[in-house]
């Protein structure tokens, strides 16, 4: 009886060790830093988010490589649905700083002081579906379905990131660690029409003056060239396209901010489905580039000489690394159309000329 006695505390004992031990070796990821110049976008679906085991206000998911390095995390609290951009390796340095082409990725859930192993199920990659995560450079891929297992739970709660300044709009009281969100009111005009129409602006304080007489001139945008180092994706489905009025094979559409910056372009002609890039403000200079975080993106189709307006069926704002998905239909109605033959006009950055000068090909203008 004795000899069972002590085999049972040493049982007790070994466990309590095991789990304290288990405790002070938990090693919680922190959330990806960086910009390796090339990604592939992974979007996970609501059915996946909201089975998650989500109960802090910074729970966040983070793609591993095999090495065991983060390169990629996405923040899902509060979420319906979120994407996760994968970083891959920067192959003009030495060091590797990124997944490789082909490389299998794991992922993992912090929540607070937990992490869990997730299993991703039901995965479409590149719209064929697939068993396991893989890298691919610039693709795409949809998981609908996840099972996840505890691995650890660490004696030091994680930091709750967000805004720590109190005079910021978006001020959060339960973060204890800034992460650089805060956005502040900025009085002035927000109108996009207006003449001292303020990109910045976030109140408006009545002072928005306008032109008196409508514009005369059909101004086709030109398809958007560049690379500001930051996007998002926005697919567009097959039931999207062929909403569109697309008679020209070079149509066009054009993603824009408020201020009428194009801020991405895409071929949509002679297509069944395909996505768009829209490019994000370069923070690195002064200069605004690209469109702010979560401003709402308009969209235009340049068809030949004729310009639409294109509603989205579901609204755009920008995040960066973000995705969505444009399932449905479009509203388009015609703006203008642009008469290049007829009289000579001046088109964003290019003279047509007349017949009565003689037909040829366009001529560049400064």
């Amino acid at each position: 009886m004795k000899n069972r006695t002590h085999s049972l505390l040493l049982l007790i004992f070994l466990s309590v060790f095991s789990v304290s031990n288990l405790k002070a070796q938990c090693d919680i990821p922190a959330p990806f830093d960086g910009n390796t110049g090339v990604n592939m976008t992974v979007m996970l679906l609501p059915t996946l988010v909201q089975s998650l085991p989500v109960t802090d206000t910074s729970a966040y998911i983070v793609a591993k490589a095999e090495s065991g390095m983060v390169i990629g995390s996405t923040y899902v609290d509060g979420a319906s649905q979120t994407s996760i951009a994968i970083w891959g390796d920067d192959t003009f340095t030495s060091d590797v700083d990124g997944a490789t082409t082909g490389e299998v990725i794991s992922f993992e859930l912090v929540d607070g002081n937990k992490l869990y192993e997730l299993d991703f199920k039901d995965i479409i990659l590149n719209f064929s579906p697939t068993i396991t995560m893989t890298f691919v450079q610039m693709g795409i891929a949809s998981i609908s379905n996840v099972t996840y297992t505890e691995i650890c739970t660490s004696d030091t709660a994680s930091s709750v990131l967000g805004c720590i300044d109190d005079t910021a709009v978006n001020y959060n009281s339960e973060a204890t660690e800034d992460n650089g969100s805060c956005e502040y009111s900025v009085p002035g005009c927000t109108d996009s029409l207006a003449l001292n129409f303020s990109s910045q602006a976030t109140d408006e304080d009545g002072s928005c003056e306008f032109e008196t007489a409508e514009p005369i001139d059909c101004f086709l945008p030109l398809p958007f060239e560049g690379n500001t180092g930051s996007n998002m994706t926005v697919m567009l489905t097959d039931n999207f396209i062929s909403s569109l009025p697309v008679s020209n094979q070079g149509a066009y559409l054009v993603a824009k901010t408020s201020d009428g910056m194009v801020v991405g372009s895409e071929i949509v002609a002679a297509t069944s489905q395909t996505t768009i890039a829209i490019w994000g403000d370069d923070y690195s200079t002064s200069e605004i580039d690209g469109a702010l975080a979560n401003a709402d993106i308009s969209f235009q189709l340049v068809n030949g000489t004729d310009l639409y307006d294109v509603v989205m069926p579901f609204p755009i704002s920008f995040s960066s690394n973000g995705m969505a998905v444009q399932p449905s239909a479009a509203t388009v109605s015609l703006v203008c159309s642009a008469n290049l033959i007829s009289t000579p006009s001046c088109v964003l950055g290019t003279v047509y000329i007349s017949e009565a000068h003689g037909k040829g090909e366009p001529e560049d203008y400064i």
